[in-house]
C-alpha cells in the first residue's frame, strides 16, 4: 500500500456529471482503489442535500468554506488573505501522516499554496483548460496582490499538472521561472465502459454526426452546422447532427438552423447522461473548438467506434493523427471542414475505427492516468 493521503478540495462534489468535477471524482475513486486514502472537502453550501457524503472508498466531508474561497478573479477573491487562519483551521483536522493537498481548480490551488506552508504539507493542483491556464498567467504577471503580498507565500505550491503538452508548454513559457514543477497528465477514460461498434454504422443511409459539450462561442458549434449544410448542398448526401449539451448559445444555434432551413437535420438533445448510447448512434464526432485542455468527448467517441473530426489545435493534435485514427481540419475554416467531409469516402472507415480504439487503449486509459498521478503526488 502506498503511504499517501490526499486531501482534495472540490468546488461542488454534487456536480459529478460535468467537466472538472467528473474528472476529479473519477480520479479520486481510482486512486482510492489503489489503496490510497482520499478525503474530499467539499463546499457545504454548494453540496446538494442528496449528495452521498460517503461515496464508496472516498470520505466526502462538507466543510463551510467562506464563499470568497470560490470567487473568481476580482478584488474580493483576495479577502482570503484576512481569512487565511480560518481556512487553515478548517483543513487542519484532516491532515494525517503522508498527507498532500490537491485541488482541481486554479482558485483553490492558488489559495491552498498560500497557506500550504502553515499546514506543513505539499500542495498540488490541476489546470484543466487553456482558459484557466491563461488566467493563471495573467494573475501571476499583472496582479499587484501577487507582486506585493503573495509571491513568497505561494512557495507552498509544489506542483501543477495540465491535461495536454500544449498547456504545459504555454505555462512553462509564460509563468515566472521556477514557480513550480509542471507535468502533463493526459485526460483519460476506461475504454471498457464504452460499446465499440466497428460494423453496422457504416451502412446507414444518413451520415450521422455527433457533438458533446457546452454550447458556448469558443466551441464554434455554429461552424459545424454551417459546414454540414454546405456539405449536403454540394454532395446531396443526407446528414444528421446530434448535439448533446446546453449553454448560452443554444437559442442562436436554433435560429441558425431555421435560417439555413436545416432544423430537421440538427437535433438538440440537451443534457445527456447515457453518453455511450448517444454516441453509438453516430459514425463521426465533430469538434470545431478553438480552446481546449484535452477534451474527454473525442476519447469517448473513439472508444465507441465513432471517428473524430477535430479542429487543428494543439490538444486535438495530441489525440488524433490525421488520416490514421481521425481527421483534423483548419481552425475556424468552414471550407476546410467541408473538404475533409468530402474525403471520407476515400477511407476505409472500419480501419479508422479500429485504429482510433487502439489509440485510446494504448495512450488514454484511466489506469495510465492513475499511475501518473501517483507518481506526480509522491515525488
Amino acid at each position: 500500500m502506498i503511504n499517501l493521503h490526499i486531501i482534495a478540495l472540490m468546488r461542488n462534489y454534487s456536480q459529478t456529471s460535468g467537466g472538472v468535477q467528473k474528472h476529479g471524482r473519477e480520479l479520486y475513486l481510482h486512486l482510492a482503489e489503489k489503496g490510497i486514502a482520499v478525503t474530499i472537502l467539499a463546499n457545504r453550501k454548494q453540496c446538494e442535500q442528496k449528495t452521498p457524503y460517503n461515496d464508496g472508498p472516498l470520505q466526502v466531508v462538507p466543510v463551510p468554506f467562506p464563499d470568497v474561497f470560490f470567487r473568481r478573479w476580482g478584488r474580493k477573491f483576495f479577502l482570503f488573505h484576512i481569512q487565511k487562519r480560518k481556512l487553515v483551521k478548517l483543513i487542519q483536522p484532516y491532515v494525517q501522516a503522508h498527507s498532500v493537498l490537491h485541488a482541481h481548480w486554479i482558485q483553490e490551488g492558488l489559495l491552498a499554496g498560500f497557506y500550504g506552508r502553515e499546514l506543513a504539507i505539499p500542495v498540488y493542483f490541476s489546470c484543466h483548460g487553456m482558459y484557466a491556464a491563461r488566467h493563471l498567467v495573467r494573475f501571476t504577471r499583472d496582479s499587484a496582490y501577487w507582486n506585493h503580498y503573495l509571491r513568497e507565500e505561494s512557495l507552498g505550491l509544489k506542483g501543477l499538472n495540465t491535461m495536454s503538452d500544449s498547456m504545459t508548454v504555454f505555462l512553462i513559457n509564460n509563468l515566472p521561472s521556477n514557480l513550480l514543477a509542471i507535468k502533463t497528465i493526459h485526460n483519460a477514460i476506461n475504454p471498457d465502459n464504452y460499446a465499440h461498434i466497428p460494423n453496422g454504422q457504416l451502412t446507414a443511409s444518413v451520415m450521422r454526426f455527433s457533438y458533446i459539450g457546452r454550447l458556448v462561442r469558443y466551441k464554434h458549434v455554429d461552424m459545424l452546422i454551417t459546414a454540414l449544410k454546405q456539405f449536403t448542398n454540394e454532395t446531396h448526401i443526407p446528414v444528421q447532427l446530434d448535439i448533446a449539451g446546453e449553454g448560452p448559445e443554444l437559442d442562436n444555434l436554433k435560429q441558425l438552423c431555421q435560417a439555413l432551413a436545416f432544423t430537421g437535420n440538427v437535433i438538440f438533445h440537451g443534457y445527456v447522461k447515457a453518453i455511450n448510447t448517444f454516441l453509438s448512434q453516430s459514425q463521426f464526432y465533430l469538434s470545431a473548438s478553438s480552446v481546449e485542455g484535452l477534451p474527454n468527448a473525442p476519447l469517448e467517441a473513439m472508444a465507441s467506434g465513432v471517428i473524430p473530426i477535430l479542429s487543428d489545435i494543439g490538444p486535438h493534435r495530441e489525440i488524433v493523427q490525421h488520416g490514421q485514427d481521425g481527421f483534423l481540419f483548419e481552425e475556424n475554416s468552414v471550407e476546410s471542414l467541408v473538404q475533409v467531409l468530402k474525403t471520407l469516402k476515400d477511407f476505409n472507415l472500419k480501419d479508422l475505427q479500429e485504429r482510433a480504439l487502439h489509440t485510446v487503449r494504448t495512450q488514454f486509459t484511466t489506469e495510465e492516468k492513475t499511475r501518473k498521478y501517483i507518481e506526480f503526488l509522491t515525488v
